[in-house]
């Protein structure tokens, strides 16, 4: 009787197959994760650049503004709000920057998370059908067996009893 037989490969060859899909799907999952993150570096790094420019031309407002009022400058309160808006700039761009980080750092985080259970869940799989397997009767005789070859090494050996 070779149903036991067919039964635990069909057994093994569904759990390797559904062992693979995680498996990939957890690679898939890291990949999907990095290009989030890279997309979230690539809009901080936007949005620093336009917080710069707007911070130049606020300055260059500020000084236009200064001028056309007969105020110089390059002197006292004007400098000083000017030197304030450059720092104020700085700022915003270091705080863009240090949140996109957080959030590259946690997108990625999920990623991982996300392929380790993957990853968990083929490994499981693979683990309960080998379970599964041990657990089926064999009839006497049919069990799968290991025989030794002439050069030292073993091969499976699926003879059944006629």
């Amino acid at each position: 009787m070779a149903a036991p037989i067919v039964k635990a490969a069909i057994t093994a060859g569904a759990a390797i197959l559904s062992a693979l899909s995680s498996f990939r799907q957890a690679d898939a999952t890291e990949e999907l994760a990095d290009l989030e993150a890279q997309r979230e570096e690539a809009a901080a790094n936007a949005e620093a650049l336009q917080r710069e420019r707007d911070a130049k031309d606020l300055q260059k407002k500020q000084i236009a503004a200064f001028s056309a009022s007969g105020v110089v400058s390059s002197v006292g309160t004007p400098l000083l709000i000017q030197a304030d808006t450059i720092k104020q700039s700085k700022e915003d761009i270091l705080n863009i920057k240090q949140n996109s980080l957080f959030a590259q750092a946690s997108l990625k985080g999920r990623g991982s998370i996300g392929a380790a259970k993957l990853r968990s869940q083929g490994t499981s799989t693979l683990l309960t059908a080998g379970s599964k397997i041990a657990d089926m009767d064999f009839p006497s005789g049919s069990s799968p067996s290991m025989t030794t070859t002439p050069l030292g090494g073993s091969s499976p050996n699926f003879s059944t009893t006629v």
